[in-house]
């Protein structure tokens, strides 16, 4: 009498999902870090304000909207590696990254922009390369590929 888990006529591609999971991952993990300041993570760079503030805060929630939609849409990968790799940029070309007077205080990347690449890259190989239940040896196109679970027709 255990509970038992059918998902005979669903669609589940695994690897997007995987790859959604680690980008939703990276939204609350530290983005960088700073002695002073501490980490800081997506959700805290959106509540920011002041100067150079804008592109950050841009950036960041292109990568949280395209983590929301990867755990629907492999599409969402695209979107999440827009997102961080323009934070990315950013953070590496702002000026206090390689003037900062005292060098052992950072700024310094963290874990989550890390797990934002891996999570986007994860996400588009799964269009490509889908692993996950109910996905055979048949050809399936693009637009199938790109959803990562549907109820599909019981044969």
């Amino acid at each position: 009498m255990g509970m038992e888990m059918n998902f005979k006529g669903w669609r589940i591609n695994i690897l997007g999902l995987i790859g959604a999971l680690l980008g939703v991952i990276a939204i609350f993990s530290s983005w960088y870090w700073i002695t002073l300041i501490g980490d800081v993570n997506a959700i805290r760079i959106m509540g920011s304000s002041g100067a150079g503030t804008a592109i950050p805060i841009i950036s960041s929630s292109i990568f949280v909207i395209g983590a929301l939609i990867s755990i629907y849409s492999s599409i969402g990968g695209a979107i999440e590696l827009t997102g961080i790799s323009i934070f990315t940029v950013n953070f590496l070309t702002y000026p206090w990254f390689g003037g900062h007077p005292y060098p052992g205080d950072g700024p310094f990347l963290g874990l989550g922009i890390y797990l934002g690449f891996i999570s986007g890259i994860i996400v588009i190989i799964s269009i490509f390369n889908p692993l996950g239940i109910s996905f055979g040896k048949e050809q399936l196109s693009i637009k199938a590929r790109l959803v990562n679970f549907k109820k599909i027709a019981q044969e």
